[in-house]
């Protein structure tokens, strides 16, 4: 009873191994935990992958989820939304890479925002400019328009696990019905 809760989480993973399961079902089994324990279990769930234990892992962190899957499921308010391997989750939203890039003058979002095939132009507070696109023609394009403006901090990157299921079921939050 005087257990942390990242200690308890630890120990209700050992003794879910004690007897050698073929499968082992784990529920938000890092909650609680501190970082250096989160990271030696992903490093034992790979462990168990690799001998063959077969692993049903239940959580709200994408991250988690998207780093120790071979397939995410997404469920929203009880039904199974897609089920799908998460380095092509990102393209149920996105079809081609996305262009993100630092220190994007607004003439500059303008006219990227005026190439045909991109889908939208968002900044940040921080300077970063997110130009997502349609067809990999305009991902070139919006590339070209960057290096011509001599634009060198740039990546492309998928939107990621959140970011899909966000996208999928909306954006819902704690909002309380009256």
């Amino acid at each position: 009873g005087g257990f942390s809760r990242g200690m308890k989480q630890r120990l209700h993973l050992a003794r879910g191994l004690v007897s050698d399961p073929g499968v082992l079902i784990l529920v938000e089994p890092t909650v609680g935990m501190d970082p250096v324990a989160a990271r030696d279990f992903r490093t034992l769930v790979g462990e168990l992958r690799s001998g063959g234990t077969t692993i049903l892992l239940t959580t709200h962190d994408m991250a988690e989820a998207a780093a120790l899957s071979d397939r995410v499921s997404l469920i929203d308010q009880g039904a199974l939304v897609m089920t799908e391997t998460p380095e092509t989750v990102g393209d149920l939203v996105s079809a081609y890479e996305r262009v993100d890039a630092r220190g994007v003058p607004e003439p500059l979002r303008q006219r990227l925002g005026a190439l045909p095939g991109v889908v939208s132009v968002t900044g940040t507070e921080d300077g970063l400019t997110r130009v997502e696109t349609e067809t990999p023609r305009a991902t070139l394009a919006v590339q070209r328009a960057l290096v011509d403006a001599e634009i060198r901090d740039v990546s492309l990157s998928r939107p990621t696990l959140e970011e899909v299921y966000l996208h999928l079921v909306g954006d819902r939050g704690m909002a309380v019905d009256r």
